[in-house]
């Protein structure tokens, strides 16, 4: 019986463990960004419109007017 509890308990402290590392990668990650940018290192990834996305504003409004 109490080998199902500790074997439970072990799970528990695995997955929580997990998710703690989790979440420091990211804090991490956020802060490498944060720095980078304060730099004055642009990431262009995460800038809108994307640059392959990118259409002038001129021919969106007139697919817009052309719909319409």
């Amino acid at each position: 019986m109490e080998g199902v509890i500790f074997e439970g308990i072990t799970i528990d402290v695995a997955i929580a463990a997990f998710i703690f590392m989790g979440a420091v990668v990211t804090g991490v990650f956020l802060a490498w960004m944060n720095e980078e940018e304060e730099a004055g290192k642009s990431l262009t990834w995460a800038g809108w419109p994307l640059p392959e996305t990118e259409e002038p504003v001129v021919a969106v409004e007139e697919r817009l007017r052309a719909a319409a």
